[in-house]
């Protein structure tokens, strides 16, 4: 309830909630929420802002109930991410669900307010909790096996933890819509909108990391990755225009240094081994993240961006992969990896006259090479220039067939790429005429 994010890392695996996760898989999926996704979330958080201020200034309750159902709306949005289904747990839902109840009950013509005096808030909460724990105290004495223990506030166990955030819910029935209630609920709110912070933040610069500085890598590996990172942190030019900060982002800002707590525990681990561990205590989702994102690297892993479908892939190897083997977007029965196959675009060429382009504009690339215009290199450029305008004309239907064959022609494509064409004559040498020395 608190906000506290506690998570281990060891090896190549974090672990959170429980659950272990091979180093990058969360960010795997977090990449994966696009601009177009993100913008839903943004509005939502708008509309609570404004319910949170109107009702700070009417306290009416009815503006109350309202906040609370975008919220709680915004908690499940959230949940569609592996991370967030984790953060936001059974304890959130519980919490919503209280807040519904105590604000659900308002009238049209609600009577005035009384707020209750600190006395009578203890006197409630003293009444509630001696019910509530000889409620407690009678289910255990009904288990024979499992005598009854009082509730252990510095040493809870996993059931005192449950125990002790049900009485947490019952305060707030108890109590009802007082200023410390609604206190509480505005750090929920504050919690939420940093968690949107993060996402911002730690998407947009890690995505123009990924775009500029490792797709562009010769060889993959931990020594790579780091050399890219230090020029992505330490070159300014990069540092203003890549990575999210407050002036270029309205105020979000990714960070290179995250406070929490770290500790080495010893500590058995889910799948029933032992390890010591770095537990990390922290509020920040970014802090989160990057553990999890920099561990990956330092493992060798790799995500890339599919060129096909554009969604986020993790590689455990040094291949340089384009395409990742999710459902192709653009030929149903085929992974976009078996779609970026030549073979697989020859038969769908007949079909797509886009690819059917495409292979015309590599094949006329590929005789260049071999007649020795141009070199291997200038080859695989040109290729890879035309490769990745195919993929953006068969996202964007606005693209017609022949304004992309208008962009691949040899001329632009050369051109754009900064390849210049070497001429050699063809066909056979003349024969030297009589008297000519060959």
């Amino acid at each position: 309830m608190d906000g506290n994010i506690i998570f281990y890392t060891y090896g190549s695996t974090l672990e959170l909630n429980g659950q272990q996760f091979d180093a990058g898989k969360l960010t795997e999926d977090l990449l994966n929420l696009s601009p177009d996704d993100y913008r839903p979330l943004h509005e939502r958080m708008k509309r609570i802002r404004t319910f949170t201020a109107d009702y700070e200034r009417s306290k009416d309750t009815e503006l109350w109930w309202k906040l609370n159902d975008e919220m709680d709306a915004l908690c499940q949005d959230l949940r569609r991410y592996t991370v967030f289904r984790l953060l936001l747990d059974e304890s959130d839902d519980a919490f919503f669900s209280v807040i519904r109840e105590m604000t659900g009950q308002f009238s049209l013509f609600p009577p005035e307010k009384h707020e209750p005096s600190e006395d009578e808030q203890i006197e409630w909460l003293r009444d509630a909790a001696e019910k509530f724990f000889q409620l407690n105290e009678a289910d255990h004495a009904l288990e024979e096996d499992t005598p009854w223990k009082p509730l252990d506030l510095f040493h809870p166990s996993e059931s005192d933890a449950e125990l002790g955030d049900a009485f947490y819910y019952e305060m707030f029935r108890i109590l009802g819509e007082t200023e410390g209630t609604w206190d509480t609920y505005k750090k929920h709110i504050d919690r939420y909108e940093m968690y949107l912070h993060d996402i911002r933040a730690f998407n947009g610069t890690i995505r123009n990391f990924i775009k500029f500085a490792i797709s562009k890598l010769k060889t993959n590996g931990p020594e790579s990755y780091a050399e890219a990172l230090y020029g992505f942190y330490n070159d300014d030019r990069i540092a203003e225009k890549l990575i999210i900060n407050p002036i270029t982002s309205r105020g979000d800002c990714y960070t290179r240094h995250d406070q929490y707590m770290l500790s080495y525990v010893p500590r058995e681990l889910p799948d029933g081994t032992a390890a010591i561990c770095q537990e990390h205590v922290t509020d920040s989702l970014q802090a989160l993240m990057k553990a999890d994102y920099m561990l990956a690297l330092n493992s060798g892993h790799n995500i890339r961006r599919c060129i096909i479908c554009g969604k986020y892939f993790m590689l455990k190897s040094g291949v340089h992969a384009l395409y990742c083997e999710g459902a192709c977007p653009h030929a149903p029965g085929y992974t976009c990896r078996q779609f970026g196959t030549v073979e697989v675009q020859k038969e769908l060429s007949r079909d797509i006259p886009k690819v059917k382009a495409k292979l015309t504009a590599f094949s006329r690339i590929t005789k260049d090479m071999q007649r020795g215009a141009i070199s291997q290199e200038d080859a695989r450029q040109a290729k890879d220039y035309v490769r990745d305008l195919l993929y953006d004309a068969l996202r964007d239907p606005k693209v017609s067939v022949e304004d992309f064959t208008e962009k691949i022609t040899t001329e632009r494509i050369y051109k754009r790429c900064q390849i210049t064409r070497v001429s050699k004559p063809r066909g056979r040498p003349p024969k030297p005429k009589a008297g000519e020395v060959p």
